[in-house]
């Protein structure tokens, strides 16, 4: 995992506090956004598009950016510190439906092509303005 994946301080606060009940669909979600980070680290896959990788790993309910709701009024909900600076992650999976912590998560990412990793900045509760 560590290999292909950076997971931020603030992810891995919210996981301890997370209250998703599905583990199962975690755990699939999990195995499918290393495969989509071993994707991006591809360079025979530097032209293709984040979606396209999203499917080809089977991460359903992938968001390549986020609403300009949630960018603009709740900006807080989906940002992160990486590298000194504060910044929204947009990439984005929903696991489940709903604003019941139980039954609905996110987990929010970007792609930092130096490091050629997945940063992941947020996994818990669904952020507002969605």
């Amino acid at each position: 995992f560590s290999e292909h994946i950076l997971v931020l301080p603030e992810a891995i606060e919210q996981a301890a506090t997370c209250e998703f009940e599905h583990d199962g669909t975690l755990d699939r979600y999990l195995a499918g956004l290393v495969t989509f980070a071993k994707l991006k680290a591809d360079s025979a896959n530097d032209l293709k598009l984040n979606e396209h990788l999203a499917t080809q790993a089977g991460l359903g309910h992938f968001r390549g950016d986020l609403g300009e709701n949630a960018k603009i009024r709740y900006a807080s909900d989906y940002s992160a510190t990486y590298k000194g600076v504060t910044r929204l992650f947009p990439l984005h999976v929903t696991l489940g439906a709903g604003l019941n912590p139980r039954a609905c998560m996110s987990i929010c990412f970007d792609w930092d092509p130096e490091a050629r990793k997945l940063i992941l900045a947020r996994f818990g509760r669904h952020g507002r303005g969605a």
